[in-house]
């Protein structure tokens, strides 16, 4: 089909899924079955394809998915999953609404551990079997949802506003996945252009950068680094959630350094709406580890609902942000409701 259709060479595919949000269809016992038939012709076909099976976010999924695959389970080299989260709609702005959503991270933390755990309950000693989040993202239900929702327009009911609060869930989320470094062999945000959780919006030759765009462009320095061990003393803080209390960090730091040890960054998220928070680091080490300079850019400091659109496509972008150097150690201010990125030299 592929030469039927003009393209004689391979395009040298490398990562195959087995199927898409299965549980939809299946038991994870009836999918293991379908994994061991697919893997084995996989496997003759190109023996070295990275074959993805599907695995859930539910309590017991993966763990009884792993235990139908049996034996089986080298033939497989990653598990993925699916995290979407639901913000409240654009008509509910409430300080509980926006925390509330934000907390949601934690719910992508718990999710990649259980899959985690449920993998190494059954391959543990053998094949190494990573996860990959091949979709996630913020899912805005008030388009997909209620299209007479007036939130301009969406003519393929799957374009949201793209807001600074989707903008801070996503530094969460990144951070989440920093954290898991080590077994999230990939991670893929739903999706890139004009649909869902996008990066970017088009409109004839005019194009708009979401917040999400510069959270993404901001963090690009964690590329490529070895994630750092972060110790933080600055606390949680509680907000209500449908009756009950919530819990958010006052501040949600990861950091990183370059293999050669010349540049660290750090990447700070202060979900609170009204309140700045003050960071002093240290770094451990030598003083010949320690670095000489630092620069810092700040993202938000506004509105949850504020976004840009292609009539102010610069409402929200980074500016330059103080970091100052102190007697054994860096201070930093952090902006309400904001992403902070630093970048440290020697």
């Amino acid at each position: 089909m592929r030469r039927i259709n003009g393209q004689d060479a391979s395009y040298g595919i490398k990562y195959w899924s087995i199927g898409n949000e299965t549980g939809w269809q299946y038991s994870p016992e009836e999918y293991a079955h379908e994994v061991r038939r697919f893997c084995f012709y996989m496997r003759q076909a190109q023996p070295d394809a990275k074959l993805i099976v599907c695995g859930d976010n539910s309590a017991d999924w993966n763990l009884r998915l792993m235990a139908a695959l049996g034996e089986k389970v080298e033939q497989i080299d990653l598990l993925s999953l699916h995290t979407y989260a639901h913000p409240p709609p654009a008509d509910q702005d409430e300080p509980a609404d926006t925390y509330t959503f934000l907390a949601k991270a934690a719910g992508v933390d718990a999710a990649v551990t259980r899959a985690i755990d449920a993998i190494d309950c059954h391959a543990a000693g053998g094949k190494k079997i990573d996860v990959i989040i091949d979709e996630w993202g913020s899912w805005h239900d008030e388009v997909t949802i209620r299209p007479g929702f007036p939130v301009g327009d969406v003519p393929n009911n799957m374009e949201p506003p793209g807001t600074m609060r989707d903008a801070l869930y996503a530094a969460r989320v990144l951070h989440v996945l920093m954290r898991h470094a080590g077994r999230v062999a990939m991670a893929n945000l739903a999706q890139t252009v004009n649909t869902l959780h996008c990066l970017l919006k088009t409109q004839g030759s005019s194009l708009v950068r979401t917040p999400t765009y510069h959270v993404f462009d901001m963090l690009k320095h964690h590329a490529g680094a070895q994630v750092l061990a972060v110790e933080s003393d600055t606390g949680t803080f509680e907000f209500a959630c449908n009756g009950n209390a919530g819990v958010l960090p006052k501040l949600d730091i990861a950091a990183s350094m370059t293999p050669d040890g010349t540049r660290m960054s750090l990447s700070v998220v202060n979900p609170h709406l009204d309140r700045e928070e003050i960071l002093r680091l240290q770094s451990r080490g030598t003083s010949d580890d320690q670095p000489s300079r630092a620069t810092a850019w700040v993202l938000g400091a506004c509105e949850p609902l504020a976004a840009n659109d292609f009539q102010t496509p610069l409402r929200i972008t980074p500016r330059d942000a103080q970091v100052e150097r102190q007697s054994n150690h860096w201070a930093l201010t952090c902006a309400p409701f904001s992403l902070t990125t630093l970048e440290f030299l020697k």
